[in-house]
Formats: C-alpha cells, sequence, structure tokens
C-alpha cells in the first residue's frame, strides 16, 4: 500500500473532513481537506481546535440507554439491572434510583408524555412521574355493569346498551367494559349496580356511557367523581362525549417510543402501533398500525409530522391516520441515531449517506454525503456538544463495516504525521 506523500496544512483554509478523495487530491483551489481528524472540532469557518477533556461524575459496570429529557433537563440511563434518573446537582451530578428490576443489557427507548416519561426494552412499557415509577395507564374497570329497566323514568321504548370507563383529572381514559344490553318499555329508567366500589390510584372519574334506544354509539351520560355501586338514569341527555376507547387494548412495546400529536407511537420490527388520541396506552388492535416493507429504524417527530426510515426514508404529515408515507429521501437510516436539535425545531440522524437534517414539511438535506462517506452501521447515538459558541452534532455508530465507496487505496486511518493526528 502506498503511503502517499507529505502534505502541509495551512489551518486557515482547512475545509473539513473527505474520504472520498484519494489523499493526493485532498488540496483543492479552496482549500485543503483531511482524511481523519481525531479528537479535533473543525468549524464552518475552517478553524480546528482539540476538543476538551471530560471528568468522570458518575460510575457504573455496565451503562447503557442514557437519555436527556429536553423539557426538564433530566437525563435516564441503564446499569445492569437498575434504572437511574439524573439531575444536575451543584458542579456534579445527583442520580435517583427509580427501578432495580430492567433484564439487563437491555437497550431501553424514551419518551415524555405529559408530565410524565415514559421507556421501553420492547417488551414492556413503563411508566415514571415526578415521585417515581407509577402504573402505565388507566386500569379498565374489572367488574362490568348490570343494568335493569323499571318503571319511573322518561325513557323512550327500546334496546340501551350502558359501558363504563375511568378517566384521570388530565382526561386520559382506560379502556371499556363489554356494553351490557337491556330492553326499557316507554316511561322506563335505567339502575345500572354491580358499578366498581374501589378505584385505580390516579382515577378521578367514572364515565357511565349509554346509547340512544336502538343504537350502537355509547355517549357519556353520567360522569361519577367518587366510588359508588349503583346509579339510575332517569332520561337521557344524548349530548355526551363520544366512546374512544370501545374494546381497545394495552398499547404493544416497541424499540421506539415517541409521543407526537396527543397519540403514542411505538415501532416494533416493521410496524408502527399508534395509542388512541389521549389514551397512551391504549390502541385499537384491528386499526391502530401501519407496516412498512422493512423494520423501521428511525421514527422522529419534528413539528408538523414525523420522519421514518425503513426501505427508504418517508415524512408523514400530520396525524398518521390521515397521513399519506410520501418518500423524501432514498435512504435507510441507523438505529437509535435520532436527535433533536435544541433551540429548533428540526432533527438529525445518522443515514447511509452520513449525517441527514430534518425540518417541517419534511424538508431533508444530506450534510455529509458530499464529501464523507459512512460505514455502514448496525446502531448508533447522536447527541450535540455546545462550545465556544459553535454547536456540532456528534455521532457514534456500532456494528461498522467497511465500504467500498470511500477511497481507501492510499490511507485507511487517521492521518498521522510527525507524531500529530489531526
Amino acid at each position: 500500500m502506498t503511503t502517499g506523500r507529505e502534505l502541509e496544512v495551512n489551518l486557515s483554509t482547512l475545509l473539513g473532513l473527505n474520504n472520498r478523495r484519494p489523499d493526493f487530491r485532498l488540496r483543492t483551489k479552496d482549500g485543503v481537506f483531511v482524511r481523519s481528524a481525531a479528537n479535533t472540532l473543525i468549524s464552518d469557518a475552517g478553524t480546528a481546535k482539540r476538543r476538551s477533556g471530560y471528568t468522570r461524575k458518575l460510575q457504573g459496570a455496565n451503562c447503557h440507554s442514557f437519555w436527556v429529557d429536553r423539557a426538564t433537563d433530566v437525563g435516564f440511563y441503564a446499569d445492569g439491572s437498575a434504572l437511574y434518573r439524573v439531575r444536575s446537582a451543584g458542579s456534579g451530578l445527583a442520580r435517583e434510583l427509580i427501578a432495580n428490576n430492567l433484564v439487563p443489557g437491555r437497550a431501553l427507548t424514551y419518551a415524555r408524555a405529559g408530565t410524565d416519561v415514559l421507556f421501553s426494552d420492547g417488551a414492556t412499557i413503563r411508566c415514571v412521574g415526578a415521585a417515581g415509577e407509577r402504573p402505565f395507564g388507566v386500569p379498565t374497570p374489572d367488574s362490568v355493569p348490570a343494568v335493569a329497566a323499571v318503571a319511573g323514568g322518561s325513557l323512550p321504548a327500546g334496546v340501551y346498551q350502558v359501558s363504563i370507563a375511568f378517566a384521570t383529572d388530565d382526561l386520559e381514559l382506560s379502556g371499556m367494559t363489554p356494553a351490557t344490553s337491556v330492553e326499557a318499555a316507554a316511561g322506563s329508567k335505567l339502575v345500572v349496580s354491580n358499578l366498581p366500589a374501589t378505584w385505580p390510584a390516579g382515577a378521578a372519574t367514572l364515565l357511565l356511557y349509554v346509547t340512544q334506544p336502538n343504537s350502537t354509539t355509547l355517549l357519556v351520560e353520567q360522569r361519577l367523581t367518587a366510588p359508588t355501586t349503583s346509579t339510575t338514569l332517569v332520561g337521557l341527555l344524548g349530548s355526551g362525549m363520544q366512546a374512544t376507547t370501545y374494546l381497545s387494548r394495552p398499547l404493544p412495546a416497541g424499540r421506539i417510543l415517541r409521543y407526537f400529536g396527543s397519540r403514542l407511537y411505538s415501532v416494533s420490527g416493521n410496524v408502527v402501533w399508534y395509542s388512541d388520541v389521549y389514551s397512551p396506552a391504549l390502541c385499537s388492535p384491528m386499526r391502530n398500525y401501519v407496516m412498512f416493507n422493512a423494520p423501521i429504524t428511525l421514527f422522529e417527530p419534528c413539528e408538523d409530522g414525523i420522519f421514518l426510515a425503513a426501505d427508504e426514508t418517508y415524512w408523514l404529515d400530520g396525524d398518521i391516520e390521515s397521513a399519506a408515507p410520501k418518500i423524501v429521501l432514498p435512504t435507510t437510516a441507523v438505529f437509535g441515531s435520532a436527535c433533536a436539535l435544541p433551540q429548533t425545531k428540526q432533527v438529525v440522524w445518522m443515514s447511509d449517506k452520513g449525517l441527514v437534517r430534518g425540518s417541517a414539511g419534511g424538508a431533508v438535506e444530506l450534510l455529509q454525503d458530499e464529501n464523507v462517506v459512512v460505514a455502514p452501521a448496525a446502531s448508533g447515538a447522536t447527541t450535540v456538544l455546545e462550545a465556544d459558541g459553535q454547536r456540532h452534532a456528534l455521532s457514534a455508530l456500532s456494528g461498522t463495516r467497511l465500504s467500498g465507496a470511500a477511497a481507501n487505496s492510499y490511507m485507511d486511518a487517521e492521518v498521522i504525521r510527525k507524531g500529530t493526528t489531526l
């Protein structure tokens, strides 16, 4: 292998990295590229400096799945079977044990939903509130109401159906019980019994759904704010909220969790599952999913839609139930490499063509493809480094393979000259 010739670099004309050109073509009329720059920050102005060092703040045995909630600057990470929450504490960090029953080594994904942080290891979805871990979702009532039609009311004759569900103060809904049917004569009232005598934690209201006579549309007819085992309906208003969680089931766990537009999304393999609106723990198993032709490695909300990568990169405009996937790049994405850019409404991720920046409306920009070939990778992670008034997106890739598109006839690794590594 030819080692090439000595290359003098004037840092005032440094153009950045380039592994597409052979080493004898790194010099151009506009300046000079370098093949590799280890531990170096290169600005758009062509300046270069060593990156700052680091100081260990926390120690662990098998740490992984670090994530920072941008809304609160609170972090989470796993170490063995433990999940920790991390906060700033003076000049250091303070950690709090949240759970000690994780499956060791299994990667976690996170999403903020309201005031809670949700996380999944691909097998379960769990929830962390301000006080620590709490149940995810609102349990469905465990008793099916009994209904009797008796004289003394003002109901029209017909068949009525009744169901119940819990709701929180934030109007998060539980699943609904199977509907109970009863036939009533004109002038009847409905006596509903066998209601739950105790309510689960977080449940603030019991919603009583009733249909109009001979209808199948369940509407909220009563809102009970304290446990009682029975209630009576003398007449019907027929103007309450329509049922949205009837026949809903728990949202399947996935390897990617994201919350967007009042829905929780869970990605598993080539399927995107999405929750009912305002009920992140629930979905309709017959309706609330979209399948793609290949495993999904990117699912990242961006202001008014979602970027998704499977066999290609797509844009989903608005709510997923009305969005038609639109191809925006003929590229795949590296699993786990997506990151939201702070103080912007943009996201970045690593693709098989290098780093991509995505913006509102599905706009995308390949940031590296012209000069840099990125080796195919199995997974990755991206963060943002802010220092000296500059912002750099940093991506680390795992399970990489050599790319035949990179120039490798002259130099494969870092450019090292006289003991100095750029």
